[in-house]
């Protein structure tokens, strides 16, 4: 009889453990950008609550943000801290600086310090559809609208400043693109600058003058501005998050969505030496989801 109780409790018990605890540190922009896909600090929560006792945090940008990060983790006590990629700090250091906590963070490389994660989104794989998508759209006129009389419609590749991560993802597009069209149709131009709006509307006019229809738009800050190019002038474009979906509907052809909480999620059943992989999703924006050619394009999971 007692062995039968065991086997009865040891389940329960094991249920009654405390879950492990995570501090999530983000950065302002991230912190918007996620609340307006739904994903604010209750829902990320609510989200993760079978998997981590959850504490979300805003890093306050007047802040050092290595000092501010340190002070919080040290605070919570959390024993994994997912940092944002856009906080401005060094991991490796901050990692070395608390060795008792785990760190996750995405990045290109892998990490040299044991207690620091890589996240990586799978990014160049969802880029990689993005182009396969594009090719497909120059050869929907109904879709792109507009005067073809130049020949032709292309596709447009413009970065602001070349990156690793960027251009790992750019030569993703660049590959889904080739597989279906051929390289006179895709147009590659680098503004060289995060902020410099008078040579990105110098490209952006260029490149429209050499026929580009459809634009892959990898600006950053720059993004809102030529959307609003995009707006006045013509032209559809593809991004890389939904910042613009709901000022720019008739622009914004295609987004990717990042699944964070997927991507936490993940922590606990990813190997200690593997990078952690987060899903992203292709996105159709209002333009595509409206059109009747949207069946000829494929994927029809990202208009669900």
């Amino acid at each position: 009889m007692r062995k039968l109780w065991m086997l009865i409790l040891f389940p329960l018990l094991l249920s009654c453990r405390p879950l492990p605890s995570l501090l999530v540190l983000l950065d302002p922009y991230t912190a918007e950008l996620l609340a307006a896909e739904g994903l604010d600090a209750a829902a990320l929560r609510r989200e993760l609550r079978a998997a981590f006792r959850v504490r979300v945090q805003v890093v306050d940008p007047l802040a050092e943000a290595a000092v501010e990060a340190e002070r919080l983790a040290r605070a919570s006590g959390a024993g994994w801290v997912f940092l944002a990629p856009l906080l401005p700090l060094d991991a490796e250091a901050l990692a070395a600086s608390l060795p008792e906590v785990r760190f996750l963070r995405e990045q290109p490389l892998s990490p040299r310090a044991p207690n620091l994660r890589r996240l990586r989104f799978q990014r160049e794989e969802a880029w990689r559809a993005a182009g396969t998508i594009a090719a497909r759209m120059l050869t929907q006129p109904s879709l792109l609208g507009g005067d073809q009389a130049r020949g032709a419609p292309k596709a447009g590749l413009l970065q602001a400043v070349p990156t690793l991560q960027g251009s790992l993802e750019a030569d993703a597009f660049r590959q889904g693109f080739l597989s279906e069209a051929g390289p006179e149709l895709l147009v590659e131009r680098t503004i060289g600058s995060l902020t410099d709006t008078g040579q990105a509307r110098r490209l952006l006019e260029r490149m429209q003058e050499e026929g580009v229809a459809v634009f892959m738009l990898k600006t950053y800050a720059l993004s809102g501005f030529c959307l609003e190019f995009l707006r006045a002038e013509g032209g559809m474009a593809i991004l890389e998050d939904g910042a613009g979906r709901g000022a720019f509907p008739d622009q914004v052809a295609l987004w990717l969505e990042e699944d964070l909480a997927g991507a936490l999620r993940n922590l606990g059943s990813t190997p200690d030496g593997e990078p952690v992989l987060g899903p992203v999703r292709l996105r159709s924006g209002a333009v595509l989801r409206s059109s009747p050619a949207r069946a000829e394009l494929g994927f029809p999971e990202m208009f669900e």
